[in-house]
């Protein structure tokens, strides 16, 4: 089960959810806690913010994947306002790159109906919302969500990467946080889309319990690539003139080219020389002193 959420603050904070039992009074009310932003986390003109978290209600795991955009309420510039679209899952998880895609096209929409640049000149209870929720499920192709991965409701930390890439790298996060073990140590995640967050969020850490990290711990780490051998040249093996010695000779002489080539340097052979030099030198001292002792008591 999945919810679009559609939210704004023209003047106080206005959220729509729209769907299959958007209108039942517990889930209006858990939509108010889980979407406003920590206050360290107000957006700057231009910014954007993806935040993926996992909250419990009546027992049971919901996930929010919210995008959040910069905005002004009607008729002031106070700072801290925002609006976006969210999209509220129970038992099922959603494409991450799908869900950008769609969040981002909910949240023009919304800006088209109800904004002027990055102001809002109407409130959202003035919206006429119907949503047809047969493509949307076709495009955002929700899966069963597998128990205890991904983030942890009960975790108290906090975390937020960097990526100013759009869709891509955020998609691949969303899909992370629902279902990857490296994001069981958090219960949000925030996607910002510059450094300036990142500052804020790091000044913040004590109050908000957000830590910057990089992506790469939550994305899944790829099987490392084996080693491409080069292709060897054509040998002419259709020409007549070509014996079956010489093919392989030829072969043979393109796997060892290719052995030196990945073989791991060796260290230079040290030299023995100069050790048995100071031995030989130190056998004739010894002789010599032999000899010596055996010539005194003759000469006495």
């Amino acid at each position: 089960m999945f919810l679009t959420c559609l939210f704004g603050k023209p003047v106080d904070l206005e959220i729509l959810v729209v769907g299959r039992d958007g209108r039942e009074p517990a889930i209006a009310r858990a939509c108010e806690a889980w979407v406003p932003l920590p206050e360290p986390m107000r957006l700057d003109p231009g910014e954007q913010l993806l935040r993926v978290s996992r909250h419990l209600l009546d027992g049971e795991a919901w996930t929010w994947i919210g995008l959040y955009r910069h905005a002004e309420a009607i008729g002031s510039s106070r700072p801290g306002g925002f609006y976006g679209a969210g999209l509220l899952c129970r038992g099922e998880r959603l494409s991450g790159t799908a869900s950008v895609s769609y969040l981002i096209d909910s949240a023009d929409s919304l800006a088209a109906a109800l904004m002027h640049r990055e102001s809002f000149t109407r409130r959202l209870s003035t919206l006429d919302l119907s949503i047809d929720f047969d493509p949307v499920r076709k495009q955002l192709a929700p899966i069963p969500l597998a128990p205890h991965r991904g983030l942890d409701p009960h975790a108290p930390a906090k975390a937020l990467v960097v990526s100013r890439e759009s869709r891509t790298i955020p998609g691949e996060l969303i899909d992370a946080a629902q279902a990857e073990d490296s994001a069981a140590g958090y219960s949000a995640l925030y996607i910002a889309s510059s450094l300036r967050l990142a500052e804020a969020a790091r000044s913040a850490t004590p109050i908000t319990g957000i830590v910057v990290r990089p992506a790469e711990d939550f994305l899944p780490h790829p099987w490392p690539t084996p080693p491409r051998f080069p292709a060897p040249a054509p040998i002419g093996s259709n020409d007549p003139r070509v014996s079956l010695s010489d093919i392989e000779a030829t072969i043979d002489q393109r796997i060892m080219e290719t052995l030196r080539r990945t073989a791991p340097s060796r260290p230079p052979r040290r030299s023995y020389w100069p050790l048995v030099l100071l031995l030989m030198q130190i056998a004739v001292f010894i002789a010599t002193l032999a000899a010596i002792g055996t010539i005194l008591p003759g000469l006495r």
